[in-house]
């Protein structure tokens, strides 16, 4: 019996580590179908929501090698991210999981006034997340009195902003 039961885990972990090379694949090929289709198996098994964000990443900095090296555009980073995006929403389930950790600090993290993009902004705070931090997402086109406000209101290990545009730079000082 523990043979057979050792023979179904390890089925288990190669089809596991499979799924995870399919996703990242998935990713770096702008597969989103096929990318939240193994996304959601990935759900269905028992992988820590921290590996799942670690294969998002490499894809992520794959996708990034592509655009330098012009392979893809600007059009290709948005989608990426876009589908990204779609992906950690549907592996929140385990990031939720990951939510009872101890807490290893608390940040509050915003994009600053004037920009609007939060791509990046929400894949930290997933990650952060996943790590054990509590984190207090003040959204998008936050106002240097709004983040003051909230430091001093959630007394936080870290104050994050994020931003995207190069012309918001100002609202950081």
């Amino acid at each position: 019996m523990n043979g057979i039961r050792h023979q179904e885990e390890e089925s288990k972990h190669r089809n596991t580590v499979t799924l995870l090379k399919n996703l990242e694949k998935s990713i770096i090929e702008l597969k989103e179908d096929r990318a939240l289709e193994i996304a959601r198996k990935l759900v269905r098994t028992s992988i820590s929501g921290q590996k799942l964000i670690n294969v998002i990443t490499a894809a992520l900095e794959q996708v990034g090698k592509k655009y330098e090296e012009g392979l893809y555009f600007l059009p290709e980073l948005i989608f990426a991210g876009n589908m990204v995006n779609k992906v950690l929403e549907t592996i929140k389930p385990l990031l939720n999981v990951e939510s009872k950790l101890e807490r290893t600090g608390k940040i509050v993290i915003g994009t600053v006034r004037g920009d609007i993009h939060d791509l990046g902004k929400n894949t930290v705070v997933l990650m952060l997340r996943s790590s054990g931090f509590s984190v207090i997402d003040l959204g998008v086109d936050v106002s240097p009195e709004e983040f003051i406000n909230a430091a001093r209101k959630h007394k936080p290990d870290i104050l994050a902003m994020s931003a995207l545009l190069s012309t918001t730079r100002e609202e950081m000082r």
